[in-house]
C-alpha cells in the first residue's frame, strides 16, 4: 500500500508540475521500498522453496533450484 501511495504521489506531482526534488525523493522512496520487497521475496524463496526442491531428491528439481538462484543473481546485477 505504501508503494502505491508513493506512486500516486509521484503521478500527482508530475501532473501538477511539482518540484523536481519532491519527485526525486518520492521516486527514491519507491525504489527503496521495492528493494526491501525484493529482499523479502528472495529470502522467503531461499528459506522455503529452494530447500524443498533439493530435498525432493529429484535432479530435475535441484537443477531448477540452481537455475532460479542464478536467474535472481543475474537480475540483481551481481
Amino acid at each position: 500500500k505504501t508503494m502505491i501511495g508513493q506512486m500516486r504521489a509521484i503521478e500527482e506531482k508530475i501532473q501538477q508540475e511539482g518540484e523536481c526534488i519532491e519527485m526525486i525523493t518520492l521516486s527514491l522512496s519507491v525504489q527503496k521500498s521495492i528493494s526491501s520487497l525484493n529482499t523479502l521475496l528472495v529470502e522467503n524463496h531461499m528459506r522455503e522453496h529452494i530447500p524443498n526442491m533439493f530435498r525432493s531428491g529429484s535432479n530435475l528439481q535441484a537443477e531448477k533450484a540452481i537455475s532460479e538462484l542464478l536467474k535472481i543473481y543475474i537480475l540483481a546485477g551481481k
